[in-house]
């Protein structure tokens, strides 16, 4: 017997009975507001729900840690909850864990543990949920159950009402269960296959009975009425119903199976193989439709890149977009390798499990069609290799056309540059010229000045003195005239230059914050300030707000102990997508002996007096 099949079995004789807790019987309640019309019942139900979920030898060993299977007492209690303060003496979580008790297990290959859930119900409810669990290196995960009882019923009356929804809780259970064991690789694979949703992934069900009531041919259940409408609830779509030639009876769905058998042990093998199979083909299923969402992401980076010369944001949006959408196609190709590990041992092992089964075990194998399944899983592994290369290629086109457009634009920002420098250059030299010219205005007007004082004071006489000749007279004059007009323009150069150094400049501080807000802090923090300019940028997930507001703005000036009389204007920026101040720039007008630091920190006092950080 191989490996596999010791594993089987292993797992089913240490199944836990829990039929001996009768206040869960007798106390018990239920949330079904519906009238249940009871057409199939079910006896003694055993079921497997597998899974695939992608594993190697590495995770494998990682699991096992979790799981503490290398103690010498191999059970712990699990949960989700992280501890925030590791440091601290006290860690309180809800009721919300997992007992784990490690049965049988390969530190390489594979591991066998019970898992008893105390995840809270609803008031009234009373769950008990033990089952047993099989992961191995493969990527298979199976957990197997024994219905005890149901809403009061023993296990000799299940109806399938009951049981869609007792499989619909196991479904939800057991995928948060091995969320809290799993790598946060695996978590990331799976919520990439699932599109951001693999708490809540399908699972395939093989449900295992030993009778059935009412007890017809299996094709009789196709009636297109309330027996094929009830088995629906836990097979959907028929695929195909047989008799087998023991009596038994085996009921195909695309989402579950039902094998009525009464002697179902010998059969326990082949369900378990199948179950796996077929959670297999619901991994590859999901994992094929996300390839076309990839697909479809592409076709959006090509038409922002095409587009990027008609939208503001067209680029960037095409980066970020590219980039996440590469990030994907690698991690699609990593998840093509497990699977293509997966189906090769999953082909081997089915090759000699044949080898031990009976004329019987072999009929079913063959109504089931396991091995052709194994090998069209194969070939999808194959095709969705190439489609995965295509869409490497496809984004290896897209970044060198996104390439393209970043040089053209920075070509183009380039020739702004040196257009932009050309006219600061003509500029600066017409400033130059405009200078030149005011400095003569100034002399002119000093000149003028003078010549006017000189009138003035001379009482309109050209001669003011009666003495020496007329060419004595102009001439002294004259340098009189000139010099009064040279000491003026002396006079006045100096002024100006005295008023242009007594001028204080601004102070301007850029700062960054980078820290965690409080929104609501926040937006009281801004409600006491007169706001006069705000801006949103919103560019793909962030969502950045640029704000501004002035103090001492106006005439009558206000007594701010931090500020002082200063007109100051303060810049803030922040995202609002994820909570952080960005960076904050800080205008005092003559500020006097007033110093960077000394304003730093008045800005900062001002946000933890309101409370604004986190």
């Amino acid at each position: 017997m191989n490996t596999e099949q010791t594993q089987i079995q292993n797992q089913n004789k240490q199944i836990q009975q829990n039929s001996h807790v009768k206040e869960v019987k007798e106390q018990g309640g239920t949330n079904i507001r519906d009238e249940l019309n009871e057409v199939i019942v079910l006896k003694d139900v055993r079921f497997l729900i597998g899974e695939y979920i992608p594993f190697g030898c590495n995770h494998i060993v990682a699991f096992n840690n979790k799981l503490g299977s290398y103690m010498r007492v191999k059970s712990a209690l699990l949960t989700q909850v992280v501890d925030e303060d590791p440091g601290g003496t006290q860690f309180s979580i809800p009721p919300v864990m997992t007992a784990v008790q490690v049965k049988d297990f390969d530190p390489n290959d594979y591991v066998n543990f019970d898992a008893q859930i105390h995840y809270p119900e609803e008031p009234g409810i009373v769950q008990i949920e033990n089952f047993g669990v099989h992961v191995s290196s493969s990527g298979k995960v199976l957990y197997g159950l024994e219905l005890d009882s149901v809403a009061g019923r023993s296990k000799d009356h299940v109806s399938v009402d009951h049981l869609s929804r007792v499989i619909s809780d196991i479904v939800q259970d057991s995928s948060q269960m091995m969320d809290t064991l799993l790598t946060d690789y695996q978590r990331k694979l799976l919520d990439l296959t699932y599109i951001g949703k693999a708490s809540n992934r399908d699972k395939y069900t093989f449900i295992i009975s030993s009778g059935i009531v009412p007890d017809l041919k299996a094709r009789e259940y196709l009636d297109g009425e309330d027996k094929e409408n009830e088995l629906r609830q836990v097979l959907e779509s028929f695929q195909n119903v047989h008799d087998l030639s023991d009596g038994s009876k085996i009921l195909i769905g695309t989402h579950g199976t039902i094998l009525v058998s009464k002697e179902y042990k010998k059969y326990e093998l082949i369900a378990s193989e199948y179950a796996f199979l077929m959670s297999l083909d619901v991994f590859i299923q999901n994992f094929f439709s996300r390839l076309f969402v990839a697909n479809d992401a592409i076709k959006e980076i090509k038409r922002l890149i095409e587009e990027s010369e008609k939208e503001p944001t067209a680029v960037e949006r095409a980066q970020m977009l590219l980039s996440q959408t590469t990030s994907d196609a690698v991690l699609m190709g990593e998840i093509l390798g497990y699977l293509k590990e997966s189906t090769n041992v999953l082909m081997k092992e089915w090759q000699h499990c044949l080898k031990e089964m009976n004329k019987e075990q072999k009929e079913l194998a063959s109504l089931l069609g396991i091995e052709t399944r194994v090998l069209a899983a194969q070939e999808q592994v194959k095709d969705m290799e190439h489609i995965v290369t295509g869409l490497l290629r496809s984004l290896d086109g897209l970044a060198n056309m996104n390439e393209t457009i970043n040089q053209r634009q920075m070509r183009r920002f380039q020739e702004t540059l040196e257009e932009n420098a050309r006219n600061m250059e003509s500029m600066t030299k017409a400033s130059e010229r405009t200078g030149a010219g005011v400095a003569v205005m100034e002399v002119i007007l000093s000149g003028t000045l003078a010549f006017e004082l000189i009138d003035l004071f001379s009482g309109g006489k050209v001669y003011p003195f009666e003495y020496g000749t007329d060419v004595v007279s102009t001439l002294a004059w004259s340098g009189l005239t000139v010099g009064l007009w040279a000491i003026g323009s002396v006079a006045l150069f100096v002024t100006m230059k005295w008023l242009g150094d007594r001028a204080e400049p601004a102070l301007q501080i850029k700062t960054k914050i980078n820290r965690k807000y409080n929104p609501e802090k926040l937006k009281e923090y801004l409600e006491k300030r007169e706001v006069t300019t705000q801006d949103l940028d919103v560019v793909g997930e962030t969502s950045r707000k640029r704000v501004m507001w002035k103090y001492n703005d106006g005439i009558i000036w206000e007594e701010l102990p931090k500020w002082g009389k200063r007109k100051v204007i303060i810049t803030l920026t922040y995202d609002e997508a994820t909570n952080y101040l960005l960076s904050a720039i800080i205008d005092v007008e003559r500020p006097g002996e007033f110093t960077t630091k000394e304003a730093e920190e008045a800005f900062f006092a001002e946000l933890k007096e309101e409370n604004v950080f986190i």
